[in-house]
């Protein structure tokens, strides 16, 4: 299922913001903050180590290992995107497996954003809970 048609799907489930839908179409970041109404952002994760070991995907490297997410940024971060590396909005978050299809990860929150030994920053998110909505 493509994250546009998941991302429909849900936002008619759990009562997100359809006039987001657009920032879920191919080769789109599939992020939006503040689309929930609890204000959270909704996260597709097209490429990461659960897709590929060689993912192709130039400007980010995702890797996701049990309640971690690690976004690197490959390469300089264009103007557009600086508010991404300061944006700490918990998100609900889904990937892309190898078939194909996203699959529910959990809600995670960013708990650290440094540069690594590369020079490139990374993003750490820790999931916060396994169940979406979270009451």
């Amino acid at each position: 299922m493509v994250a546009r048609h998941a991302y429909q799907t849900l936002a008619r489930e759990f009562d997100w913001d359809l006039d987001c839908i657009d920032f879920f179409g191919t080769r789109r970041l599939l992020y939006v903050p503040d689309v929930t109404p609890e204000g959270f952002g909704v996260w597709f994760i097209a490429h990461s180590n659960f897709t590929s070991d060689n993912d192709p995907n130039e400007q980010w490297n995702n890797t996701i290992r049990g309640d971690y997410i690690f976004e690197e940024w490959l390469s300089p971060i264009p103007t557009y995107h600086k508010y991404l590396i300061r944006d700490a909005s918990i998100r609900v978050v889904f990937a892309k497996q190898a078939s194909g299809n996203y699959y529910f990860l959990g809600v995670y929150a960013v708990t650290n954003i440094e540069k690594n030994e590369k020079g490139n920053y990374v993003k750490t998110y820790e999931r916060i809970s396994t169940v979406y909505p979270m009451n």
